[in-house]
């Protein structure tokens, strides 16, 4: 079912009210000046009769008149009790029998005739006869045709002012309405980012305007929150993917290596003790990589669950003299150095802490080149305490840094895993893991001159 717009919901029932009270009041005003007119017709004729009235009581009439009838002369006529004219002022008579006999029997005072071209008043006169005193109406017809004209006009001119008033007045009532119903229908198309704004008019309209935005507003935040959540749990399962797949393809190299020996001992392959020995000692680094990954693996795994984490003031600078320590066992042929004056300390695990600074030390000692050095460089920033490890290898290009932190990514994995002691990609992503653990934080900066920079806040106890 159509329904009618608000303009005209508004316009119609006032312009019907307006016109059925303009035509009520000019009939109201038809009435009341007909009736002011014939009460003056009235108290003319009774001013008429009184002055014909002779001073002795007798009927005298006027004068003859030859005036025809119908003119504003009053019509005088004496009448017997049963109508028959006895006298008259005029000679034509406005009346017939019917009518003289009808005025004969209707007594004294103003009578109504069933034409009313004439008002007529009836006296008693002497001898029991009646004198008739008559005026036309025809000045008060002309003064009602003439009034009846004025209010036909001027209730046109005034209707057709009110429609316009009352059509500008619901326009500028239903403007603002059509705006907002007009951005609630692109809303509804889709178009969110729709502000609804202030369309002006009354209290009501503008609050409402003000609900409509705030609506809007909060059902495009629930659509980005939305699309927000829908995106995050896409990226958490394309990482896990990713995760597993290279967890299984890590995982591969080193089954395989296994498998291979185990096949050619199982085949009596290894004839000479020698070719026993490095085929078990290749089995033995391989099952250790496997169990360092898989170790790495289960540490990243629990990094979602709260797990115990013991909570103890650690002194930094020497926590880091231990990491060069193990850093300078590990890789003998390493220039490693610590900077840092700065006693500083922070709550946390040590042994996570240790192990954090000690991938990103065995990171930077791993792809460094092998004439430059390695430095562990400790300091303060505003509350933090802040830990640089410094390589000047071929460093890092800088569209990995959002990335270098995830498992298993490696920006170069060919040249990564050809390296002495090359890992699975895994130290890196639990060093930041252990960060964040502490309410801490992981970067990756370009070391000025050639290398990388990684980075480890932490706050100061």
């Amino acid at each position: 079912m159509r329904r009618a717009p608000l303009r005209w919901l508004l316009a119609l029932p006032l312009m019907l009210t307006m016109t059925g009270g303009i035509i009520g009041l000019a009939l109201y005003i038809d009435r009341a000046v007909s009736a002011d007119l014939v009460a003056a017709v009235d108290n003319e004729l009774e001013r008429a009769s009184q002055a014909a009235r002779p001073n002795a009581g007798g009927p005298a009439l006027l004068e003859p008149s030859n005036e025809p009838a119908g003119s504003n002369t009053p019509v005088e006529i004496l009448i017997s009790d049963s109508g028959t004219v006895l006298e008259s002022r005029l000679a034509t008579l406005p009346f017939d029998g019917d009518d003289l006999r009808a005025i004969a029997t209707s007594g004294e005072g103003v009578v109504s005739l069933a034409d009313p071209s004439y008002r007529v008043r009836v006296d008693l006169a002497r001898g029991g006869d009646l004198r008739l005193t008559a005026l036309p109406l025809t000045t008060v017809e002309v003064a009602q045709d003439r009034l009846r004209r004025s209010l036909v006009v001027g209730s046109v001119v005034i209707l057709a002012l009110q429609a316009a008033v009352i059509w500008l007045l619901t326009g500028v009532l239903a403007r603002p309405v059509t705006k907002m119903s007009a951005a609630a229908r692109r809303v509804a198309a889709g178009e969110l980012d729709t502000a609804v704004g202030s369309p002006g008019g009354a209290k009501e309209t503008v609050d409402l305007a003000s609900d409509l935005d705030r609506m809007v507003h909060r059902l495009r935040s629930m659509v980005a929150d939305s699309e927000r959540t829908a995106h995050v749990a896409t990226e958490s399962r394309d990482n896990m993917m990713r995760f597993l797949a290279d967890a299984a393809h890590e995982l591969r190299t080193p089954l395989t290596a296994v498998k291979g020996y185990s096949e050619l001992y199982a085949n009596d392959m290894f004839v000479e003790s020698e070719d026993l020995d490095r085929a078990m000692e290749r089995i033995g680094s391989e099952s250790a990589r496997m169990t360092t990954l898989v170790s790495d693996m289960l540490a990243l795994a629990r990094s979602g669950v709260a797990e115990s984490t013991a909570q103890e003031e650690v002194e930094l600078q020497e926590l880091m003299q231990g990491v060069v320590r193990d850093l300078g066992a590990a890789f003998p042929d390493r220039n490693i150095s610590f900077t840092g004056d700065a006693r500083v300390a922070v709550i946390g695990d040590r042994s996570q802490l240790h192990r954090a600074i000690l991938n990103l030390g065995s990171n930077a000692c791993t792809h460094a080149d092998e004439t430059s050095s390695v430095n562990l460089r400790l300091s303060t920033q505003a509350e933090l305490a802040r830990i640089d490890v410094v390589d000047h290898g071929p460093g890092i290009d800088p569209e990995h840094f959002d990335k270098i932190f995830l498992p298993f990514y490696r920006p170069d994995s060919s040249r990564t895993r050809s390296l002495p002691g090359g890992g699975a990609g895994l130290g890196l992503a639990m060093s930041k893991e252990i960060a964040e653990r502490h309410n801490g934080s992981a970067s990756v900066t370009e070391t000025p001159g050639g290398g990388a920079t990684f980075t480890l806040c932490f706050p100061a106890a």
